[in-house]
């Protein structure tokens, strides 16, 4: 159960780091899309690419956030068994 344990935290982490990322990466693509800066961008899809890259942020960081909490409880119900 402790290498499913580990492997929880570490995906949990890694889902959460890559949220940010997409989050951060979605946040500066429609910054150049509003600003103009890529040619044939319209301020709507400026628009559509930061809802997107939201909806991904909030989707990606709750499966990280699952499998945190999937780690604890493992780790708590292993504590209450062995006690």
């Amino acid at each position: 159960m402790q290498e499913h344990m580990k492997f929880l935290k570490v995906s949990g982490m890694v889902m959460k780091i890559i949220s940010w990322v997409i989050l951060a990466l979605s946040i500066l693509a429609a910054v150049f899309i509003f600003m103009g800066k890529i040619p044939g961008g319209s301020r709507l899809s400026g628009l559509i690419v930061l809802l997107q890259g939201s909806f991904s942020f909030f989707f990606i960081y709750l499966i990280g956030r699952i499998a945190s909490a999937v780690a604890l409880l493992i780790k708590e119900s292993s504590k209450s068994v062995s006690n």
